[in-house]
């Protein structure tokens, strides 16, 4: 939940920085490449909730 929400404080900053050096048109497939980073990183470190009533104490 925390790097969440340290990316969507981030992004407008990276996007603003990456648009006045190298062009408008060259933040979006960068961030979108640390989506898709992220995406894939969360599919393969996510545990599974397991229901209340499956745990014995």
């Amino acid at each position: 939940m925390a790097t969440q929400g340290v990316g969507a404080a981030l992004s407008p900053a990276i996007g603003g920085w990456m648009a006045q050096q190298f062009g408008y048109a060259a933040m979006f497939p960068t961030l979108g490449a640390f989506a898709m980073l992220s995406v894939v990183l969360w599919l393969k470190f996510r545990t599974e909730l397991v229901a209340a009533e499956t745990i014995r104490e």
